[in-house]
């Protein structure tokens, strides 16, 4: 019964962190180049 609780709790946090990490990779990319003026926002 636990685990038909938790599974998809925990499906959700993998896929929340997924995201969280492509975004930190995308701000990691972008934001230096907006901070040099090298990209128009």
């Amino acid at each position: 019964m636990f685990n038909i609780f938790i599974e998809p709790l925990m499906t959700k946090i993998f896929c929340l962190a997924k995201q969280k990490r492509q975004l930190e990779l995308a701000r990691d990319l972008l934001l230096p180049k907006q901070m040099n003026n090298k990209m128009e926002v």
